[in-house]
């Protein structure tokens, strides 16, 4: 489970229950004192699969995204690989979701600009709550997982 893999990789969390929500927009209207990450699952033309984890104003054009990766033709993958391959419904999809992808099927982007914040937020496995860690803790999720992953900036 979600919750044995951060304690086995040392990580911290708070969970917190809530409305289910989908969107940016609806976690904002719920008032958070920590923010919440925004989570794309991407495909590329070779069939490569992204996600893609940033800050929740973030604006990211997917032909730009897809310079900075060298790769074309990016787009939202459809829901039956979101299911797949990262085991959540739409709406659901998180970071920690790379725990149903222990084949690394699946490179990750995480956005710069959420380390500059000490906590973020993300759903765990479900959209009706928000499992908040601290942001130095990712690269420790990521090395638990062991998959692939990149850093980009998209100020």
């Amino acid at each position: 489970t979600l919750i044995q893999f951060l304690k086995q990789a040392g990580i911290s969390t708070e969970t917190i229950e809530h409305a289910s929500v989908t969107t940016v927009e609806q976690m904002r209207g719920l008032n958070f004192s920590v923010k919440a990450a925004k989570n794309l699952f991407l495909k590329d033309r070779k069939k490569q699969f992204w996600l893609v984890c940033t800050m929740p104003n973030a604006s990211i054009d997917l032909k730009q995204l897809g310079q900075m990766l060298k790769t074309l033709d990016l787009r939202l993958a459809k829901p039956e690989a979101l299911r797949e391959y990262l085991g959540v419904e739409p709406g659901s999809v998180t970071l920690f979701s790379l725990i149903n992808d222990p084949d690394h099927q699946v490179t990750v982007v995480i956005d710069k600009a959420l380390y500059k914040q000490s906590c973020i937020g993300f759903h765990p496995l479900r959209n009706d709550a928000t499992t908040i860690l601290a942001t130095k803790d990712i690269p420790r999720f990521l090395a638990r997982w062991g998959g692939t992953y990149q850093e980009v900036s998209f100020d």
